[in-house]
């Protein structure tokens, strides 16, 4: 019960702020669906950046793997 009446007083205070998230969360929507290809932006950040780093562990194996240089006289 205490928890309860605690949890209702908070939400009496914050009731304001609640409604800013609310408005936040209204504009969020509406520019997601102006611009719908941001939700992808983070998905082809992540390929860029994988491809980024595949590529440099090729360089590395091949680096890795060339092995000693052999010296022949004359």
């Amino acid at each position: 019960m205490l928890f309860q009446v605690l949890l209702l007083l908070i939400l009496f205070v914050l009731r304001s702020r609640i409604s800013l998230v609310v408005a936040l969360f209204y504009e969020a929507g509406k520019c997601v669906t102006s611009v719908p290809l941001l939700l992808i932006q983070p998905l082809w950040t992540f390929l860029i950046l994988a491809a980024y780093f595949v590529s440099w562990l090729v360089v590395l194996i091949f680096i890795a793997t060339l092995g000693t240089n052999l010296m022949i006289n004359g």
